[in-house]
């Protein structure tokens, strides 16, 4: 099915399922854009181009008039059914959000780096529950910002104002304090069926360098909200720093390249933090969306 003709199903879907959905796409331009979100024939969709994704979320929610509000980044891919499978969930009144996991396309042919950063972010060792982001796990159940993702985020929008939305000046991890406060109105949901496509950094050197952000993110979100939750979530990464132990039988078990990948995703991470930690000030940030 073209993009165009799958984006319309999506929108036919959606409307039958009674609730107005909108899509919302942070993009480091406002065109071009690539995936079946350029053409939105189905579902009313705007873009908001720029360097801030929690400010250029939050306009674009502000833009759109709907009931359910879809984040997704510029390069995510979905087919039909993955609408109805988020909206689906908000006839129940409790629910405040649903996310699915960002797999790459089944069309997708990685090898080399690329096979070896899919190997990493599919894995428990590197992720531990948090692969549930990048691979469809088990059945759908209840959620939170350790399983959920931005880049597939369904929310119902008078519970994303109540919690005022993205926090803006957080980047990474502005769609995590998100969640934490939505976990407060009502219920998060996890869906395995409702997945998004995205393809996975080329390289090692990508990969570990999105992994540091991640990791500096998560301290300025201890900063933002002092919570033991957080707190607990920074020890993490250094306590994941002991599975290194493990690398040989790694290597043995998926090779030396994956091997690299999943260990090197925790000194990445702890990298991150750490560069956070030393900082005294806060600057402004130039890099683009997040490409989770």
């Amino acid at each position: 099915m073209s993009s165009r003709a799958a984006t319309r199903q999506a929108g036919n879907d959606a409307a039958a399922d009674g609730l107005r959905v909108a899509i919302v796409i942070a993009s480091r331009e406002e065109f071009p854009l690539s995936g079946q979100c350029a053409t939105h024939a189905g579902i009313p969709c705007v873009v908001v181009g720029g360097n801030d994704p929690a400010r250029q979320r939050n306009e674009g929610a502000a833009r759109v008039d709907a009931e359910v509000l879809w984040f997704v980044d510029d390069d995510t891919e979905f087919r039909p059914e993955t609408v109805r499978c988020g909206v689906e969930w908000f006839h129940d009144p409790t629910v405040v959000a649903v996310g699915g996991p960002c797999p790459p396309s089944p069309d997708l042919r990685m090898v080399g780096e690329q096979a070896a950063v899919y190997a990493a972010m599919s894995s428990w060792l590197a992720y531990g529950p948090s692969r549930a982001r990048y691979t469809p796990v088990g059945q759908p159940r209840a959620g939170d910002e350790s399983v959920l993702i931005g880049s597939n985020l369904m929310v119902r929008t008078s519970a994303f104002r109540a919690a005022g939305g993205f926090p803006e000046g957080l980047f990474p991890n502005e769609e995590n304090l998100l969640m934490d406060r939505l976990a407060r109105i009502g219920r998060l949901v996890y869906d395995p069926r409702f997945a998004a496509y995205r393809e996975p950094p080329a390289t090692l050197a990508e990969y570990f360098g999105k992994v540091r952000k991640y990791g500096g993110g998560r301290w300025r979100q201890f900063r933002r909200d002092q919570t033991l939750r957080n707190l607990v979530k920074v020890a993490a990464g250094f306590v994941s720093l002991s599975l290194a132990v493990l690398y040989p039988v790694t290597a043995w078990r998926m090779g030396w390249e994956a091997a690299r990948a999943i260990h090197g995703t925790h000194f990445a991470y702890v990298a991150g933090i750490l560069q956070a930690w030393g900082r005294v000030a806060e600057g402004p940030r130039s890099d683009g969306p997040s490409r989770r």
